[in-house]
């Protein structure tokens, strides 16, 4: 998947070229696609040579659905697949993480413990089963076995899906992750906070050894957690893909 920057030294530029003209550029420069890493920490170097370093604000289960989600649009079914199930391990490491953070529980000890059941995804579900039991002492909304045996066939035994049954797996996940975040957002926002303002300050430290020049971005998102509780609203997969073809004409029209 890739991503949309921009070159800040070349936006100042046009904003001061707009207001000289008293109007807005129809196209923007020093934007471009760069490919997505796993540190979300990027080298830009623009067309007129400025070196950007970028900061990607997102969560790691936030940028596996957005590359479902493009991967639906694009026809690699399978891979949508894989990647939904990854963000849904993805967000019982994020929601374990929060409640750590709730508990004031020493986060270099909880990445020792974390190393012993992160290239297991059973043992992963375990610790979240356990960790949400014990935050709301209830039991969690939970994939059906059905379900768990499509995203097994697909990721074990090599199936490749359909379009439907790849969206149906979506939105059950989806729905999963809606229900879960809109609760920690009534209970735990302030947590949510904290942890992203100590993820954002690691990866600020990395970006300054690239460049002084840096900036933050946030890349479009099925999900969105930065959406306060008020403005956080389930999304129907289908729908989203719609978005994303107008979003993928837009930016074409601004950008080329």
């Amino acid at each position: 998947m890739q991503i949309l920057v921009s070159c800040s030294e070349c936006l100042k530029i046009d904003l001061k070229k707009s207001k000289a003209k008293g109007k807005r550029t129809k196209k923007i420069n020093g934007q471009a696609y760069i490919q997505i890493n796993d540190q979300n920490v990027y080298e830009f170097i623009c067309p007129q040579e400025h070196k950007n370093a970028i900061i990607l604000q997102e969560e790691k289960f936030e940028l596996l659905f957005e590359s479902a989600a493009n991967a639906i649009l694009d026809g690699y079914y399978r891979e949508a697949v894989s990647s939904i199930a990854s963000g849904l391990e993805r967000f019982y490491e994020f929601f374990i993480n929060i409640i750590i953070e709730n508990n004031g529980i020493n986060n270099s000890l909880f990445e020792k413990i974390w190393k012993l059941v992160k290239n297991q995804s059973e043992r992963q579900l375990g610790a979240f089963l356990l960790t949400y039991l014990y935050h709301y002492n209830k039991f969690p909304p939970v994939l059906h076995d059905s379900q768990i045996c499509f995203r097994n066939k697909v990721i074990h035994n090599g199936f490749f899906p359909d379009y439907k049954s790849t969206i149906e797996y979506g939105n059950k996940v989806l729905h999963i992750l809606y229900e879960m975040i809109f609760e920690l957002k009534k209970t735990n926002q302030m947590d949510i906070d904290s942890l992203t303002k100590k993820r954002m300050s690691k990866l600020a430290i990395e970006a300054k050894r690239i460049s002084n020049n840096i900036s933050t971005v946030s890349n479009p998102s099925i999900i969105n957690l930065n959406l306060s509780l008020e403005n956080f609203k389930p999304y129907n997969l289908e729908n989203y893909l719609l978005e994303i073809k107008d979003r993928r004409k837009l930016i074409r029209n601004i950008i080329f």
